[in-house]
């Protein structure tokens, strides 16, 4: 395991509330493969356990929920939101 995950994260949206680390890949990083993550290092742990599935350009990519009620529900209730 790789103890500092940061050479590989993009700290895009790490100051933003309700951050949320995804594994995305992609010139523009564009690609989604897994994730939410609720933390860098949980992201980072699992890319660094599962890199065999992922492209060698996979990222942990830091995204932000801010705007969505969905997330904010996730974050306060832990349960995912009924479909709409």
């Amino acid at each position: 395991m790789n103890a500092d995950p940061t050479p590989r994260a993009i700290p895009s949206a790490e100051a933003t509330d309700y951050p949320v680390w995804l594994i995305m890949s992609g010139k523009f990083h564009d690609r989604y493969h897994a994730g939410p993550w609720f933390s860098r290092e949980a992201a980072g742990e699992h890319l660094d356990a599962k890199r065999h599935r992922y492209p060698k350009s996979a990222v942990v990519y830091c995204a932000s929920g801010h705007m969505s009620a969905d997330y904010r529900h996730l974050c306060e209730t832990g349960k995912v939101p009924d479909a709409r």
